[in-house]
């Protein structure tokens, strides 16, 4: 919980720490009682906390702060209230706290928003970011999907909106097969430091060969369209789906509230929809020595702290391990994740192509080398600061087809 109070903040901690009082100082994670707009407030109680304004749910009695809150900050929640007898009910039946599972990390929730508070304060004494990240003396391990942290994988790919590359959603049940396939890359990544741990926070998958990403088009009830964080996720596709193939000629698909996808030697494939996504560029992008990033996402709570270059390092290692001469990835945008557009660029990929919705494709080739990016994680996996930094060339790393 958190306050957002127009009052002055003496007096708002004075009423909290009267006898009378259930509920403290300290039972709130941020208290923000000042003469500041409130939707200004929620949005920094969501940066101190490290997380979207769409994770919150604003209750006030005051029906012109619940409109103002509602213009200012859309993608929070604010439910309407009648009088205070009600209160209770309507935010039982509004379904805000409902889970469909429950992590060990959910039950560290409350402790890991401390920490993160506490990250806040040391970063505000350091003038050089990289020297703050380094103070945090952060530690990861990753590593393949294990048994011990399905369930925190599985709940990652069904909340993570913002940081994350295609969205897409799994059961446990699908994941647990993922693993199991021998033609897939699997990683998940969980990060420590001096102030506590943060769990399992990113998830990475893909496959081996030719090829677009596994479910180009969004299947139905996977996510074409997402709604909250720790939403559900709605797919619409499957009414109306044009698929096109063609050799050496254009093909253009369209279907209503569908999705459309090319396939064929050298032909281009466009796909328009109310509501859809259209993937595909024709020629399946690389061969047998090529890797494809089906999904890539990151908690919110770690945004900024190097992470995604822990796990890119990792990734790329284990694509040299098996011969991987090229990586690609996908970026399919969605009303949440226009922070990541530029993800793949920033991780040194170039575009190949991009649709008139902003649809991308991106490859990274490993026969040129690789430059090791994480430099403020210490991964499990022991490795001294030259080691970290050198650069990997195929003379070291023996990569079949490379020239």
């Amino acid at each position: 919980m958190a306050v957002d109070s127009k009052n002055e903040e003496e007096n708002a901690l004075a009423g909290l720490r009267r006898p009378d009082s259930v509920l403290k100082p300290e039972d709130f994670l941020v208290i923000r009682a000042n003469w500041e707009p409130k939707d200004e407030n929620l949005r920094r109680i969501a940066e101190e906390l490290n997380i979207g304004t769409d994770s919150l749910v604003f209750v006030d009695d005051n029906p012109a702060e619940r409109h103002r809150v509602k213009t200012g900050a859309p993608e929070a929640a604010v439910p309407e209230l009648g009088p205070p007898e009600t209160y209770i009910r309507i935010l039982d039946r509004s379904g805000f706290f409902e889970v469909t599972g429950f992590s060990e990390d959910d039950v560290k929730r409350n402790t890991m928003y401390e920490a993160n508070a506490a990250r806040k304060k040391q970063e505000a004494g350091f003038d050089n970011y990289e020297e703050y990240l380094r103070s945090l003396e952060m530690r990861a391990e990753i590593g393949p999907f294990s048994p011990l942290y399905m369930a925190r994988i599985a709940q990652l790919t069904n909340k993570s909106n913002q940081f994350n590359l295609t969205t897409r959603r799994h059961s446990q049940a699908e994941l647990e097969e993922k693993e199991a396939d021998p033609r897939r890359i699997t990683l998940y990544g969980k990060l420590e430091d001096r102030f506590g741990d943060n769990g399992v926070v990113s998830v990475v998958y893909g496959h081996m060969g030719e090829g677009e990403p596994e479910d180009a088009r969004p299947a139905s009830g996977r996510a074409a369209a997402v709604e909250g964080d720790g939403g559900t996720a709605a797919g619409k596709g499957n009414d109306g789906t044009a698929a096109v193939e063609g050799n050496n000629g254009t093909a253009t698909g369209e279907g209503n509230n569908g999705a459309a996808t090319g396939k064929g030697n050298d032909s281009t494939a466009t796909g328009k929809g109310n509501d859809g996504t259209a993937a595909g560029d024709g020629n399946p992008h690389g061969g047998a020595g090529a890797f494809h990033i089906d999904l890539w996402l990151m908690s919110c709570r770690v945004l900024k702290r190097g992470m995604e270059s822990a796990m890119m390092d990792a990734l790329v290692k284990e694509c040299l391990a098996r011969g991987v001469q090229e990586i690609f990835g996908y970026y399919y945008p969605t009303a949440k994740n226009r922070m990541v557009k530029d993800f793949y660029a920033l991780q040194g990929f170039d575009k190949i192509s991009e649709d008139d919705t902003g649809n991308s494709v991106w490859r990274l080739d490993l026969c040129g080398g690789y430059e090791t990016k994480n430099h403020v994680i210490k991964v499990e996996e022991k490795q001294d600061e030259d080691d970290k930094r050198r650069r990997i060339r195929k003379t070291e790393r023996n990569i079949p087809g490379c020239i």
